[in-house]
């Protein structure tokens, strides 16, 4: 197993010095002589999970979805708090539901392999914000857009979720009576997309006045709650 794992590695190194740039050719070097998360990620991958790596780097679709990730980390080499934000643009545009992709990364999970991103930012409310008079999604039923948020890229939210252009969210409810919250969105800044329209559809139940979860499907992560709370409008921050 470890023979096809130095297999999976040893490819996309030989192919590094065609596809980079010199500046990212030189981070690549730079990372590659840290432990963490360099090496941490690359010995457990190819101690847990060498099988699925190898299926991996033989679909194009996943082999570009980890290309652009270490992409990722090799432009954001020295803002390394912005390079979570940068692979969920891959995972959700060359990744988006890529079985390959998906049975990797479960496997790494299970298995330790991935280490914790660092935090995005503060959460900016409480119990006490929610506005009581949404108690159901009925009241928030219809078509809204993202104008301006908190989360824009500027310290301490690097991840600048918020700046993402096109977010159009549509609270629907279905025939079965499943309330969903159809999104669509763009990766890029202001009004330019530099990505292809990302279509997720989470289910949407308000169990607590003021308080709505959603149920993310957003292959290849597997579902993921977020509860958030309908307040009065924060004060934006301008992007970095």
């Amino acid at each position: 197993m470890l023979g096809k794992a130095s297999l999976c590695l040893l490819a996309p190194a030989l192919l590094l010095p065609a596809l980079l740039a010199p500046l990212q050719l030189w981070r690549q070097v730079q990372l590659a002589a840290s432990w963490s998360p360099f090496w941490h990620t690359n010995t457990h991958l190819a101690a847990h999970c060498p099988l699925k790596a190898v299926t991996c780097v033989t679909d194009l679709r996943c082999l570009q979805a980890v290309a652009c990730i270490n992409t990722c980390m090799l432009d954001n080499l020295h803002a390394w708090d912005k390079v979570a934000q940068c692979a969920y643009l891959c995972e959700m545009t060359h990744g988006y539901e890529n079985e390959p992709l998906h049975d990797l990364l479960n496997c790494m999970l299970a298995n330790g392999v991935l280490e914790q991103y660092p935090q995005d930012g503060p959460c900016l409310g409480g119990d006490g914000d929610a506005v009581g008079h949404v108690t159901s999604m009925a009241d928030i039923q219809g078509d809204w857009w993202v104008v301006f948020g908190v989360n824009c890229g500027a310290p301490p939210y690097p991840g600048g979720y918020d700046w993402y252009p096109c977010q159009h969210e549509r609270f629907l409810l279905q025939e079965n009576g499943q309330w969903i919250n159809n999104v669509t969105y763009c990766g890029g800044g202001q009004d330019t997309c530099t990505t292809d329209i990302i279509v997720p559809s989470p289910t949407s139940p308000c169990p607590h006045r003021g308080w709505c979860t959603m149920t993310m499907w957003t292959p290849p992560w597997p579902p993921s709650p977020r509860t958030g709370a309908w307040s009065p409008s924060p004060t934006p921050t301008t992007p970095s």
